[in-house]
C-alpha cells in the first residue's frame, strides 16, 4: 500500500506537469494554425519522416508485474517546407517531440498505478473471504472435532467405569 501510495502521488503530480506542458504546446499550434493555411498544416503533417518506437519491458513490485516503456526515435522532426509555416509550427513541433517521452511515462505510470490497483483488489478479496468465509468455518470445523472427542472421551470413561464394575462384581 505504501509503495502503491507513493505511485499515485508520483503519477498525480507527473499527470499535472504534462497537462501543462501539453496546454502549452496545443496554445502554439493554435497560433500556428491561425497563421498558416489549412492546406499547408495539411501537407506539413502528410508525409512524417520521423520513425517512433515503444520499447515495453516488466518488472516487479512486490510481484506484482508491472511494464517499464522505453522510447527510440529517429530522423527529422521537419518533413515540410519552412517557407509555407510559420515558425510557430516548429515551435509546436519540437515542443511534442520533446513532450512525448513524458507521456510515455505517463502511461507507464499509470499503468504501473492500475495494475497494483487490481492486486491491492485482489488481496482485499481474498483477505475478505477468508475473514467471513474460511476462518468462521474452520472455527465451526474445529468446535464439532473437540466436541466430538470429548464425547468420545466421556464414552471411554464410562465403558471403562462399567468394565471395572463388571471386573468387581465377578470377583467378589
Amino acid at each position: 500500500m505504501k509503495r502503491f501510495m507513493e505511485v499515485i502521488k508520483e503519477a498525480r503530480d507527473f499527470r499535472h506537469e504534462v497537462n501543462g506542458e501539453l496546454s502549452e504546446a496545443f496554445r502554439t499550434f493554435v497560433l500556428a494554425s491561425s497563421l498558416s493555411s489549412s492546406k499547408a498544416l495539411e501537407s506539413a503533417f502528410s508525409l512524417p519522416t520521423v520513425s517512433t518506437k515503444v520499447l515495453t519491458e516488466t518488472k516487479s513490485i512486490m510481484s506484482v508485474k508491472t511494464p517499464k516503456f522505453s522510447l527510440e526515435t529517429s530522423g527529422s522532426p521537419f518533413s515540410y517546407s519552412l517557407l509555407e509555416t510559420s515558425g510557430d509550427l516548429d515551435s509546436f513541433i519540437l515542443r511534442m517531440q520533446k513532450i512525448l517521452p513524458n507521456l510515455v511515462r505517463l502511461a507507464e505510470l499509470e499503468k504501473t498505478v492500475e495494475s497494483l490497483a487490481e492486486e491491492i483488489e485482489k488481496t482485499r478479496r481474498r483477505v475478505n473471504a477468508l475473514e467471513n468465509t474460511m476462518i468462521p468455518n474452520l472455527k465451526d470445523t474445529i468446535r464439532f472435532i473437540n466436541q466430538r472427542l470429548e464425547e468420545q472421551a466421556r464414552d471411554a470413561v464410562v465403558s471403562n467405569m462399567r468394565i471395572k464394575a463388571m471386573i468387581l462384581a465377578k470377583e467378589s
